[in-house]
């Protein structure tokens, strides 16, 4: 156990590295793109191009498929199951790729010809950039199974650095096109789309270099091969649908009531959001292995240990880069951009509310996905989300502010935690009171103490005042509500060893 909790730890880092660079390397991107191609080149991209990010968020999901069944078969070490595995996977991924492409040709197309608000003139502009797009998404849909290997094997290092590269590639590419192709809408998303797709290609190269027993091509042509993680995928590929469906649903709807104007306070919104959440997954990311192959041992304290502990400590590190955004959003962005685009401050703080709730949910999927019962959490709690578009469509339409979009998937986001206790005794039998009182309750007890935080920073300090003395705040906070004793010895005997060896 010692092994593995330092596991999670160096796989914790390796995480936060590849989190700090791609941080600041996006947030320089997102300026620099806002300069180089216009608001308006900028909302058309937010609108349409995104699917680049959403098809990264159905990666993301449907990584979890993969992962569970080949981490389940690591435990069992049959090389020749785990490959059966692997290709199956593969041709069902390669399947989806396929039909995700013909469905965006022959619907999406329609959609933007006929529905999409663009300024006049730029309807081909924005056929074309969802066509590299949608290209560049569905090439990178097919390295999820060697993603999935990669995780199960908790060899973190090769895609991080990966990651790196690839944000690294798009900060040089950012500053071609402001310098070279100012405006160039269709030569940036391109060149985005192979940014994009060229994580695959390594990954396929890499896997095959060293798992080279696992990857081997094979075709199973039986049904009862594809059956069960067929079934499997097809309710996490539900998830996705609906991740993928709540946020563009997003983004449409703003688009259809307001234009591409406020597609860019979105785009930039959604930009700052993608990165400040990154702190929060670096936790679920290196735990989630760990639940799966605990729970596959029946080892379940383990189990229950690692997703209280993904719970809390995602909450805890979302909230430490959150508080500073949520108390100067405005400050913040005049500094970052040269044009701020109207609404973005408040987009940008409904939609880390509605990530820190989202937080807390960290290893209920995982552990869930572990024990294979997934068909009625999955259409449960995914239909829940989706609720949240005719809710906001509802209010868009009797005149509300644009923000609407975002208080009404705060409010299904705590509606869909509350369900998702049911699903963890029903399915698990998981000790709720243990998470409550483990979790929710020190997130909550902190939040209370930053709200009075809040009431009291009402005299006249300068904004980068106020952020010091918050996070300084807030980690107090987080030491004497939020952990408890064990936890809270073990980051004093971390401190107490680092200024041992700095003296």
């Amino acid at each position: 156990m010692e092994r593995n909790n330092k596991l999670i730890l160096s796989n914790s880092l390796i995480l936060y590295v590849r989190l700090f660079i791609i941080s600041i390397t996006g947030l320089v991107v997102t300026r620099v793109i806002l300069q180089g191609l216009g608001e308006n080149n900028f909302g058309i991209y937010s609108v349409v191009g995104g699917i680049v990010a959403l098809m990264g968020l159905i990666n993301t999901v449907m990584l979890s498929a993969s992962n569970r069944f080949i981490a389940f078969e690591l435990g069992r070490g049959d090389v020749s199951k785990i490959n059966k595995i692997f290709n199956v996977s593969f041709s069902i991924h390669a399947f989806i790729a396929a039909i995700v492409l013909i469905l965006a040709k022959v619907v999406g197309e329609w959609y933007i010809i006929n529905y999409l608000n663009v300024p006049e003139g730029k309807v081909v502009d924005a056929l074309w950039v969802f066509r590299f797009s949608i290209v560049g998404a569905a090439i990178s849909f097919l390295g999820v199974p060697y993603c999935g290997l990669l995780t199960a094997k908790e060899n973190f290092l090769i895609f991080c650095g990966v990651d790196v590269l690839a944000s690294i590639t798009k900060l040089a590419l950012s500053f071609f096109i402001l310098y070279f192709f100012k405006k160039n809408l269709l030569l940036y998303a391109g060149i985005m789309a192979v940014v994009i797709a060229c994580p695959t290609i390594v990954y396929v190269l890499y896997c095959r270099k060293h798992y080279i027993e696992i990857v081997k091509s094979k075709f199973f042509n039986k049904w009862s091969d594809y059956k069960e993680i067929l079934n499997f995928s097809l309710w996490v590929g539900y998830g996705a649908i609906a991740s993928v469906g709540k946020n563009q649903g997003a983004v449409l709807l703003i688009n259809y009531f307001f234009g591409v104007a406020l597609n860019a306070a979105l785009g930039i919104a959604n930009s700052i959001n993608g990165i400040v959440s990154m702190f929060a997954q670096s936790v679920g990311r290196a735990i989630s292995p760990q639940i799966t192959k605990s729970y596959a041992a029946g080892d379940l304290n383990r189990t229950e240990d690692l997703v209280i502990a993904a719970s809390k400590y995602t909450f805890f590190l979302l909230l430490i880069p959150s508080v500073p955004i949520l108390l100067e959003a405005e400050y913040l962005l005049g500094l970052w951009l040269k044009i701020v685009p109207e609404y973005t401050a408040i987009f940008i703080r409904l939609m880390i509310l509605d990530a820190l709730v989202l937080a807390l949910n960290a290893g209920i999927p995982e552990v869930i996905f572990a024990s294979g019962k997934i068909k009625w959490y999955q259409i449960v709690v995914n239909t829940i989300f989706l609720l949240s578009l005719p809710v906001a469509y509802i209010a868009l339409k009797h005149g509300a502010k644009p923000y609407a979009v975002q208080y009404s998937f705060i409010v299904i986001t705590i509606v869909a935690l509350c369900v998702r206790q049911i699903f963890l005794y029903v399915v698990v039998k998981f000790n709720i009171r243990r998470i409550v009182m483990q979790s929710y309750c020190p997130a909550l007890f902190v939040s209370l103490a930053l709200l009075l935080l809040y009431f009291l920073l009402k005299a006249p300090i300068h904004p980068f005042g106020i952020m010091i003395i918050s996070l300084l705040y807030l980690i107090i906070m987080i030491i004497f509500l939020g952990l408890n004793i064990r936890e809270r010895n073990y980051v004093y005997s971390i401190i107490r060893s680092t200024f041992k060896k700095i003296s």
